[in-house]
């Protein structure tokens, strides 16, 4: 299955946007309003990307990894009224810090779906 390019609603931890990606190898696109690079594996059906969060000396980054599932249909209505599950990403995410600290680092879940 190929790059999961297009609209994503994303909720991470909680907080809910719109994730944009385009690419095949190298991804781009935005998360939250805010560009993201990013990577592909098609092999595995994984996609990482990072988004800087905060800038200057106390520079941050979140970085994302998470699972493609491709949509597929259902005939015990799991998702009412449609008998189709939509496609998703899910995985987790962590702030990093440019500052010289070590652990423990914060990690959430998050999820996307089209």
């Amino acid at each position: 299955m190929s790059a999961p390019n297009g609209t994503w609603n994303i909720n991470a931890n909680g907080v809910t946007g719109i994730l944009t990606l385009t690419g095949s190898g190298p991804i781009t696109g935005t998360v939250f309003g805010d560009p993201l690079t990013g990577v592909w594996d098609d092999e595995s059906q994984v996609l990482s990307f990072s988004r800087a969060t905060h800038n200057g000396p106390d520079f941050q980054f979140e970085v994302y990894s998470g699972t493609l599932l491709p949509s597929y249909n259902t005939s015990n209505e799991l998702v009412p009224g449609t008998g189709r599950v939509p496609a998703m990403i899910t995985g987790n995410f962590g702030t990093a810090r440019a500052a010289a600290t070590f652990g423990p680092f914060d990690r959430f879940g998050w999820f996307a779906t089209q």
